[in-house]
Formats: structure tokens, sequence, C-alpha cells
């Protein structure tokens, strides 16, 4: 499918051990469906400004860790941005110095991260921690070849970046005095994926890690229903996400009314009218554009889809509103339309909640992200979903709201070697980090939402008594960000658990000096 390669940018892009030996996953003791109520935009509490508390380095790292060849431009090195926040930093009661709380950054501009993962600033003052935010390479400011980055995209890779905060943990540390200390990693989403698999493949370095909707298992061969991503979307569209159970018909009718139209002439400038597009439709395939358009709208809302305003999903350019799945969905929720044009306006404006965040854009393109900072992070992690990070997703048209397009990988394998020149690993994943097999894997806590389209690609069962599973009513990593009062009850349990085994593996650490 030609538009394979859209659909990759949708749902890539930007992109849980019981108390009870019998339980396989850990889910809130009290009722998880509450919805909760509305609040302000998140903010962390008044005396902290996270990003005023740390301080910016950069740390000469090696572009290709795993070769002794020299990289394009005669580049052996680069510079890695990360933060060090130390304001909470204290000695322990015996003397010995306080944890590392460290951020396995993932595809965006570390600064984001820093503001917005809650967890880390809310318990290092109990903790005495030390916060410490590495930057992902080819993201932010930490770009190996500068302005020809685009053009060496071949040491983007999971791997090296793993390799680039282990070296960074194990050097930077024992000079700021953190030789001896404990060190958490934290992450969410990718970032999450690669906190997990740092714990395994650097041990020694990393005590444990807290890996908030970490898809892991999503990869081939694990299981996974290529369809579930989208009947998460389409379910967080009915009453299960709040909303009226009609939403996610007429979002399913309104895709059917505009391929039905552009067959002919006048049903094109219909449907360019009532989609308020840039560019008019111009053949019968365009059908198929919109539906991407609009896929990527509800996939990020539904990953987004926070009790309160939140600008963590555009990238920090912008906000989206409190509950942003059902503010769409009050677009698009009649009963009955008038007439098909009518219908597709409807899907218009519930897109535009996503699409429309400034209420500034006059008109849309079927082509293009939210903002620039969204189409940069999408071209970068589509390369790496392109070699290493397939993830295969598709839609049926019956259990999800969209059209008949199961994966294809074939057509995705062309469209790679096409824009990136690259034929993707898909079992590579599996085959280099072990997928589910975990258990000789220790000091993991997994944390899924059930609102979030990535959660059925994570650890939802127990593997070990050090290796658990939380489930709970939230989207995309909400459990990391900073507590709200319109937390849902479950997401407040999880950071209670998360807590308690953070506080446990520091405990044996230092037992062990």
């Amino acid at each position: 499918n030609v538009y394979r390669e859209k659909m990759n940018a949708v749902v890539v892009a930007v992109f849980w051990l019981s108390v009870h030996a019998h339980a396989q996953y850990e889910q809130p003791p009290i009722p998880r469906f509450g919805f909760g109520s509305i609040a302000e935009a998140v903010v962390p509490p008044a005396h902290i400004v996270p990003i005023k508390l740390c301080k910016e380095h950069f740390f000469t790292q090696t572009i290709d860790h795993y070769s002794w060849a020299i990289p394009p431009m005669g580049k052996r090195t680069y510079q890695q941005r990360y933060y060090v926040c130390d304001k909470y930093w204290k000695k322990t009661p015996e003397g010995h110095p306080g944890p590392v709380f460290f951020y396995t950054g993932n595809e965006g501009n570390v600064q984001l991260y820093i503001n917005n993962t809650g967890l880390m600033w809310d318990n290092a003052p109990k903790f005495g921690a030390l916060l410490v935010f590495a930057e992902h390479r080819y993201y932010g400011k930490s770009l190996p070849f500068g302005a020809s980055t685009h053009k060496h995209l071949q040491f983007l890779s999971s791997e090296q970046a793993q390799a680039d905060y282990a070296i960074l943990a194990s050097t930077v540390l024992p000079k700021l005095g953190a030789k001896d200390s404990p060190v958490i990693a934290f992450g969410g989403s990718y970032g999450g994926m690669l906190a997990a698999w740092i714990r395994l493949k650097y041990p020694h370095i990393f005590t444990g890690s807290i890996a908030a909707s970490a898809p892991i298992a999503e990869f081939p061969d694990q299981g996974y229903n290529q369809f579930a991503y989208a009947e998460t979307v389409t379910r967080d569209a009915t009453s299960f996400g709040g909303a009226p159970d009609q939403c996610a018909n007429n979002i399913r009718a309104a895709q059917q009314a505009v391929f039905h139209a552009v067959k002919t002439e006048q049903g094109r400038r219909m449907v360019t009218k009532a989609l308020r597009l840039c560019k008019p439709i111009q053949k019968e395939s365009d059908a198929f554009l919109v539906s991407y358009w609009a896929q990527s709208a509800f996939s990020f809302m539904a990953m987004g889809d926070y009790p309160f305003p939140s600008p963590y999903i555009l990238n920090g350019k912008g906000l989206l509103p409190a509950w942003p799945i059902r503010v769409a969905c009050k677009s698009i929720s009649a009963h009955t339309y008038p007439n098909n044009e009518t219908l597709i306006s409807a899907l218009a404006d519930a897109s535009a909640v996503y699409y429309n965040y400034t209420k500034h854009v006059k008109c849309f393109n079927l082509t293009s992200s939210a903002n620039a900072a969204t189409n940069e992070v999408d071209y970068l992690w589509n390369y790496q979903a392109c070699t290493e990070m397939v993830m295969p997703q598709g839609t049926n048209g019956k259990t999800d709201m969209w059209f008949y397009n199961p994966w294809n990988n074939e057509g995705f394998n062309q469209q790679c070697e096409k824009k990136y020149g690259v034929t993707p690993r898909d079992k590579w994943a599996n085959d280099y980090y072990g997928g589910k097999r975990l258990q000789y894997a220790s000091n993991l806590v997994f944390s899924n939402g059930e609102l979030d389209p990535w959660h059925p690609g994570g650890i939802l069962k127990n593997i070990s008594s050090s290796v658990r599973a939380l489930l709970f009513y939230a989207g995309h990593h909400l459990d990391l960000m900073f507590p709200n009062p319109a937390d849902p009850p479950g997401v407040k349990w999880a950071r209670k658990v998360e807590v308690e085994n953070i506080q446990k593996w520091v405990d044996e650490h230092y037992a062990k000096l």
C-alpha cells in the first residue's frame, strides 16, 4: 500500500508482581473506571520550576560504540546533552551519597522530559536523590553530525543510545561523588523501553528501572495482535473512555462517506470544503489520506488522554485540552446527520482538537503533523521504525473505527528502502533484548494505562517477584507525570507501588556496600 508510510507515521510517531502470588497483574484495589474531574493545566508545585533547577552540560560521547572504523566526516565523537539537578541530593544517615534518578531520554528534546517527569521530582526530596536527564542521540541538541545529521542516520539506534547512557553514567556520576549511589532508570514510551532494556544490558550500572508505557512485546513473534492499537483508540471513543458510544460509529461512517464521495468530481469538491483543506482532493485514492489524517489525530489524542490540559503530546509546543478524546467526540456524536457533508465536517471538527490546538489554523494539510517539532521527531523516529523498532499495526474496520488495512510487511519494507535506503530487521529487537522472556531479569516495574493504545504491546503479566506489572485507567505514562487533583485513583496507586519498589531497590543496594 503506497500510503503505508503515512500510516507508519501515525502509529509509530510521536511516536506491571502482585501482592497476591496468584495474581497475573496488579490493578488498583478501588474501581478503575471513574472518570474524575477536569483540572487546570498540569504544572509542578509552585516551588518547583524543573528546568531552572538543573544545569545543562555536554559530554564528549563516542559516535559508534560497536566499531573501530572511523565514522563519516572523520568524526569519532559528538557532544551529548544532559542535565544535572542536585537541589535535593544529600547523603543518607549512614553517610552514603544519595541515589541517582536517571531519565533515559527518548525521541525528543530532553527538556520536555525534565518538565514533565514529575515522579522523579516529586520523590527526589524523600530519597535525597540526584536527578540526571540524558538526551537521546540525534534529538534536541545531541546531533552527532551537526547540520548534516540527517545524512548520517546509521548511528541512530537503541543500542547506541543505551551505550551512550551507560558511558555517561559510569563516567560522570563518579566525578559528581555518586560512585556508590544506586542508579534508578526512569522512562516512558520509547524511553520506558530503553529504561527496561538498560537494566537488562547494564545491571552493574543501573540498579532498577521504572518502565512506563513501554511496548517491548509489540515486535513480531511475541503474540501481539496487530489490530490492538486501533482497537484501543476506538474503545477510547466510546463510553469506556468517557465519550458517547456514537462517536466511534460516526467516525467510521464519516470515512465511509468520504470513500463514497471522492468517486466523483462533485463529491471531491464537497469533501475538500467539508474538511476545510488547503489543497483540493484531486483523486479517489486521496480518501486514504483523509483516513490516515483522522487516525493520526485520534491516535495522538488517545495517547494524551489525560484528565488535565497537557503540552506533552505536542512536544511542549502547545496544549491539548483535558480528556481530548472526549472533547473531540463532542463534535461528532449526534445520533443523525442531515447529509454526508455535515458528517464529514464533524470529522474535521473532531480532528481539529489536535491539528488546530492553537485555534488559528484556517485550513488543514492532510500530510502535515501538528507542528514543526512533531515533524522533525516523526522523520527521525520513522527511521528507527524502519530499522529495528518494527512494531506491526493494522486496522480491520470491524473491531476498530477505521477501514480494512492490515499490516503489509512487504509494503512497509519497500517504503523504508525508498525513503531511508534501509531494510527493516523486524526480529532484531526480540533477538537482542529477549522480548517477553524476562524470567532472568530483576528490579523492573512495568506500568500501563488502559486508555493508552500502546498498552497491548506492554508487559501485562507479572514475571516474578521483582519484575512487576501494573495496569490502571489512564493514558500514556500518566504515572510519570506530576500529581494532579484530577488523576484517576489507579494512577495514584501505581505511583505508590513504584515508589515502594524504588525504596526496596535502594535499600538493597546500600545493604551490599
